[in-house]
């Protein structure tokens, strides 16, 4: 049974096919997995994501054919309960690690107003100096080293990379069973990068923590993501095992993605040119009908117009396209 089945979120500004920001999408994230949620700017990672844990925008109507998480039906509790549910299942870290933190109180005191919301059945967390031990604790896990200071500072006063860090460490103490992380490499140097991405990795590994991680850079998060889903403009094109995506691209954006890709990541000969994607990415209200993609896919035809069928293979590997077929390599 997966830890997270949603099946069919549509977001929508007003009626029609043009109006849906959030096109159908559907994840499926299997317990102790960790799915990328690969996309461009603007193309509806963080809607989705706050979809996920109850937070609507104002002026948008939400809908969903299925949301289970851990077998339950979140879709038939009431408010309340669903707010309750889903608060206790999963923690969500915001592309700014700011955003997640108070920032008129220090560190020190947040971690206290975490680790009291967890309901332990035990009374040894009640001994005195137990959640000063389990900070600590927390903090040297994640590698933080000087976490004496950091305790005692306000956001304000840390770097984004300790933001960053002191969030994990409250996802530990909060124990979730789903991780949510939007764009937490964003604007990282590739030492910091590295940092993150291992420590994401240690504790997938350790606690085993289930993760959806939003990125528009898939390369970083490759070898960490043990299967991606790829979004363009609010449709999933593609999903799949990150490998069997990597070596088995089957929709044209992921095939022109994964080329640059391979581009930037090589030499190109002096006279060969830097491919680039034609055309310019859709903005709602002037979505395209039907492949979202089509405006600016080399192959497109007429019938393109129309929603593609999704082409499944046994593996799991799941795509959108008119075109692409099981066989093709």
């Amino acid at each position: 049974m997966p830890l997270l089945d949603l099946k069919n979120l549509s977001i929508s500004r007003g009626e029609g096919e043009r109006n849906r920001i959030i096109d159908s999408v559907s994840l499926t994230i299997d317990q102790g997995d960790i799915r990328a949620l690969v996309g461009v700017s603007g193309a509806g990672m963080s809607l989705i994501m706050t979809a996920i844990v109850g937070i609507r925008r104002s002026g948008l109507t939400y809908s969903a054919e299925r949301y289970r998480i851990d077998g339950t039906d979140v879709l038939k509790l009431s408010p309340a309960k669903k707010r309750k549910f889903i608060g206790k299942k999963i923690f969500i870290i915001f592309q700014d690690p700011r955003m997640n933190l108070d920032p008129a109180m220090t560190i020190r005191r947040q971690f206290r107003e975490v680790l009291s919301l967890r309901n332990f059945h035990d009374r040894w967390y009640r001994y005195p100096g137990w959640k000063k031990r389990r900070m600590e604790n927390l903090l040297i896990r994640v590698g933080i080293s000087n976490y004496q200071k950091v305790l005692g500072s306000k956001p304000g006063q840390l770097t984004d990379i300790e933001c960053r860090k002191v969030n994990i460490a409250l996802a530990l103490a909060y124990e979730p069973e789903l991780l949510i992380a939007d764009e937490p490499l964003s604007a990282m140097s590739v030492s910091s990068e590295s940092q993150i991405l291992s420590l994401l990795d240690s504790v997938n590994k350790n606690e085993h923590l289930t993760m959806l991680i939003g990125t528009n850079d898939l390369a970083p998060i490759a070898n960490l993501a043990g299967s991606v889903s790829l979004l363009y403009a609010g449709q999933i094109v593609e999903t799949g095992k990150t490998q069997a995506v990597l070596s088995s691209p089957k929709h044209p954006y992921t095939r022109r993605l994964i080329k640059s890709m391979n581009e930037m990541g090589g030499a190109l000969d002096h006279d060969e040119m830097f491919s680039e994607l034609g055309g310019i990415f859709p903005s709602w209200p002037e979505l395209p009908v039907g492949c979202r993609f089509g405006p600016r896919c080399p192959i497109a035809e007429r019938i393109c117009l129309r929603t593609p069928p999704a082409v499944k293979l046994p593996q799991g590997h799941v795509w959108r396209c008119h075109f692409s077929k099981p066989d093709e390599e």
